[in-house]
């Protein structure tokens, strides 16, 4: 009986890496958690899993581990099996992808060998399209009667469409787009208009509930500050927008305000983490932007500050800000993609132009304004979107 009740369940593969505490793989985990496993038999296949969040991964999912290659590994195997034309081209099609940010051919030949996948299932999701060797593997090594991905970035910003060139170039195979924002499919639909057709918004999923437990017992600021603290979370990254936030925090200093800002995310040491500190520097507000390094549940930071600050330049659904709406604490965002469809209707919640002194007066604002009780966010996932393709 039991396993006649499984041959009925609709099979997904999804074609994913969890490497680093990062929002794509947060609302991973969170959309694994609330799939309906008595309807769909779920796998994963993972080119890397490491980290906190594989803890947390459903006991009913499959979890495959497809074989490690990184780039010295497949070359070296090249070497050993004495295949010097295709040593050769890899490292060729290494610097043409470079060059041209093209990786069909770099991964036409590092997965010259590699096998297709054992199975055959009813819907296979590469949950990451970007490195586009997701892309690749997904349309040539995954045995499927239906085929997507799921789209992360916002491709408006030049240098994220040049990592969809995989993306274009292999829109033949793929059934179905899921884009995290209205707006970043819209975006999406503007410049690939020939995927058009196939393209559906799917949010990022939270759990509020669960995110209010975790920040009754996290860590949280361990410093003496009496002032008004400022927290933004996200990878040290350009895209974060933290020099622009250096800049907004030298005028809001300016103006007397008693404020630190501070700031969760991984990659502490990288180059921009030592642009950001020498333009604190610089400012002479080294001693008020303070980096907390990476924390795997920043939620109880979100809950006691006195304002959640998204200085980012661009984002497509931005998972922090979902996180900070579960609670009462006013929230600034500078204007990229997905953010009013967050934010709007918060009595709380600012949306700035990029600009650090749109950025200083919003968090002005908010600080005047305070906290304000809110409804905890509620928006199931909608799996008719799944179930249109496994028909």
């Amino acid at each position: 009986m039991a396993e006649s009740e499984s041959q009925k369940k609709k099979t997904i593969y999804f074609l994913m890496s969890i490497g680093g505490i990062g929002g794509t793989g947060k609302s991973f985990v969170e959309l694994l958690k609330t799939l309906p496993y008595d309807r769909y038999e779920v796998h994963i296949g993972f080119m890397e899993q490491r980290g906190v969040l594989m803890q947390h991964i459903p006991q009913d999912v499959h979890i495959h581990t497809l074989p490690p290659l990184s780039n010295v590994e497949a070359l070296v195997s090249m070497i050993k099996t004495f295949r010097w034309v295709n040593a050769i081209l890899f490292l060729i099609s290494i610097a043409y992808g470079r060059l041209t940010h093209d990786d069909y051919w770099f991964c036409r030949i590092k997965y010259h060998n590699t096998p297709h996948l054992d199975g055959h299932y009813d819907l296979a999701i590469a949950f990451r399209s970007v490195p586009s060797e997701f892309v690749w593997y997904l349309c040539h090594r995954v045995q499927a009667k239906k085929k997507c991905i799921w789209v992360h970035e916002d491709v408006s910003i030049p240098t994220e469409r040049i990592k969809y060139k995989m993306v274009e170039r292999m829109s033949h195979c793929l059934d179905r787009v899921f884009v995290v924002s209205e707006e970043a499919k819209t975006h999406f639909d503007t410049v690939f208009p020939q995927m058009k057709h196939k393209t559906i918004t799917f949010n990022n999923i939270i759990s509020a509930e669960t995110i209010m437990e975790l920040a009754k017992s996290g860590k949280t600021f361990r410093d003496s500050y009496q002032g008004h603290r400022i927290l933004s979370v996200g990878r040290i990254h350009e895209a974060k927008g933290l020099l622009m936030a250096i800049h907004a925090l030298r005028i809001l200093l300016n103006k007397g305000l008693d404020v630190r800002w501070y700031i969760i995310g991984g990659k502490i040491g990288n180059k921009y983490y030592q642009q950001c500190r020498r333009l604190s520097q610089k400012e002479n507000v080294a001693d008020h932007f303070i980096f907390l390094g990476e924390q795997a549940y920043p939620y109880r930071f979100m809950k006691d500050c006195d304002v959640y600050v998204q200085p980012s330049n661009y984002e497509s659904f931005c998972i922090t800000i979902s996180e900070a709406m579960c609670f009462d604490n006013p929230i600034v965002a500078t204007s990229f993609c997905g953010a009013h469809e967050q934010i709007e209707g918060r009595p709380n919640g600012f949306i700035t132009e990029m600009s650090a002194e749109a950025l200083a007066n919003g968090i002005e604002k908010a600080l005047s304004v305070g906290k304000i009780r809110q409804d905890l966010p509620q928006k199931e996932p909608d799996f008719r979107k799944f179930d249109s393709l496994l028909q």
